[in-house]
């Protein structure tokens, strides 16, 4: 009897043994359970992260591209307008040199022009000429010979010039100083006669 009591005394401190560790287990597993939970949590949440950083690289990536791709096009309109910038400075400076070339034709016309005017005799200016010019030969030519007179007898006059109107509706002779050829100048052919006094 005493080692029934015994072997149940045993039996009864393994029970309350295996007891003990059962509950000693099943705090366990309540730990390990708990521990696995926080863990899966942590877990996904580590998952949406990375969904979440991924999503925003992407994202960042595109706009990578979209500004990268917006600097190319100024870049190209840079480079347009400094084309066509330049090509207008070059049309300009083109433009500009064919004014002063123009400019310059025409100041030697009108250099030209002025040596032409300030070479031109009126109708009036040409006969006075032609006039005084005949008085003074035939002043000359009575004072030296007391027996004769001498006269012009006949004129002919071949002038070299054009023959133009001025502003005033008046005739003028204009003459060409640029031009030293012997068929530009004018050439008087006179005829003289004797007079007895």
């Amino acid at each position: 009897m005493e080692q029934l009591k015994k072997q149940n005394a045993e039996l009864q401190l393994s029970a309350n043994s295996s007891k003990q560790d059962a509950s000693s287990q099943s705090n366990e597993v309540n730990r390990l359970t708990i521990e696995n939970t926080a863990l899966r949590k942590e877990l996904r949440d580590a998952l949406r992260d990375k969904e979440q950083y991924e999503r925003m690289s992407k994202e960042r990536e595109q706009e990578k591209k979209g500004l990268q791709t917006e600097l190319n096009t100024a870049k190209k309109q840079i480079q347009d307008l400094q084309s066509s910038q330049k090509a207008d400075t070059d049309g300009v400076r083109t433009l500009l040199a064919q004014e002063q070339k123009t400019r310059m034709t025409l100041e030697n016309k009108l250099d030209l022009l002025n040596q032409r005017l300030n070479g031109h005799y009126t109708a009036e200016e040409l006969a006075a000429a032609f006039h005084n010019t005949i008085d003074s030969f035939n002043t000359q030519m009575n004072s030296d010979n007391q027996s004769f007179s001498y006269i012009i007898n006949s004129m002919d006059v071949d002038l070299k010039a054009q023959i133009v109107k001025n502003q005033a509706q008046q005739v003028e002779f204009l003459t060409d100083p640029s031009n030293t050829s012997d068929n530009a100048f004018s050439s008087l052919k006179i005829t003289i006669r004797a007079v007895p006094k």
